[in-house]
């Protein structure tokens, strides 16, 4: 099939942008750009190093700036609706009038990575006063949204890490900045499909900070196998003193669980049987007693012997145990036993 659009070495300039919906689209067959060519699109130029091809694309131009400090970005920013890979010179043709405070000389291309993410401030730079025009190289990089703002300037909050992995029964969530200003917090929110999003929680943020912040929360309800696909979506909104925010780049944890376990008898005396659907996906077992003290702990070898005889517990004092079975992806299961 024949891409959408197709240029050589050219330059193909579209009419500045009336900040209405989106500006363009590629569709399935995509928009094919030469390495080496320029092509603007609304007043972005993009020259790609290498053939690159932009599928299911679009793009949209807001004249609502980027927060900063002390200066927001200039009234143009471009969004595509999904970040991609790039390397190659981007520029951006402005109005005058779009300065928004910002010194024309002193501009700097800043872009973002993904969907809500801090954007971050490129050095290097060249900016054309009598065309209105800026432009920088970029190697690698992931590009979602594109902006010009003034050398120096602050962002509120830049997040340089934001990671989702399961602890135990938990979903734990760890994220760091490297710079905060005006921060108030962050409500942490989950969804089942990315589309509908709930707050979960909330964690102050550091308000001033020019060092690196760490933070932490447990997701201690996570949605598992039988209640849903299993798969739990996270993102941080990050919420200014003025009440300003943004969110963080969706991260993903899955629930796989081991469906259908059982053990019996229970009260037990002698042994404990246990039922798995799928053994392949247990690592251990291990029992505690009620204060939290170790009292079994299988070895891999040991699995199929406790599938199909369970695990003796006759030498056990009387009294409530917990077997926690833990599954190859880190999850633990557990169940209570009482023992006579």
């Amino acid at each position: 099939m024949k891409p959408l659009f197709s240029f050589g070495l050219a330059i193909i300039v579209l009419s500045m942008p009336s900040f209405s919906k989106a500006q363009f689209t590629s569709g399935v067959n995509g928009l094919f750009m030469k390495g080496t060519a320029v092509v603007a699109i609304d007043g972005l130029t993009i020259a790609p190093n290498a053939d690159i091809t932009l599928n299911n694309k679009t793009l949209q131009v807001l004249n609502t700036p980027i927060p900063g400090s002390p200066t927001n970005s200039i009234r143009r920013v471009y969004t595509f609706n999904e970040a991609f890979n790039f390397t190659g010179t981007l520029g951006v043709f402005y109005l005058p009038s779009e300065l928004n405070g910002n010194i024309e000389a002193s501009l700097q291309i800043a872009t973002s990575s993904a969907a809500g993410t801090s954007y971050v401030i490129s050095n290097g730079s060249t900016v054309d006063q009598s065309k209105h025009y800026i432009f920088n190289s970029f190697n690698g990089t992931n590009l979602r949204g594109v902006s010009a703002m003034q050398a120096g300037s602050v962002l509120p909050v830049t997040l340089v890490s934001f990671t989702a992995k399961i602890e135990n029964e938990t979903a734990l969530l760890q994220w760091s900045t490297s710079f905060e200003t005006n921060s108030a917090f962050f409500e942490i929110q989950r969804s089942l499909n990315g589309k509908e999003w709930h707050a979960i929680g909330q964690v102050a943020a550091g308000g001033e900070s020019k060092s690196m912040l760490h933070y932490a929360f447990k997701d201690p309800s996570p949605i598992r196998v039988g209640q849903s696909k299993g798969e739990n979506l996270y993102r941080l909104k990050m919420i200014d003193a003025d009440e300003t925010f943004a969110y963080s780049a969706v991260r993903s944890v899955q629930f796989e669980g081991l469906n259908e376990i059982a053990l019996f008898p229970n009260p037990a005396m002698e042994k404990v049987q246990i039922t798995v659907e799928d053994w392949n996906k247990v690592e251990c077992i291990y029992i505690v007693n009620a204060a939290g003290k170790p009292v079994y702990e299988s070895i891999s070898s040991q699995l199929t012997g406790i599938s199909a005889n369970g695990i003796p517990v006759k030498h056990l004092p009387t009294g409530l145990y917990f077997v926690k079975i833990m599954s190859n992806n880190g999850q633990v299961h557990s169940l209570k036993m009482m023992k006579y």
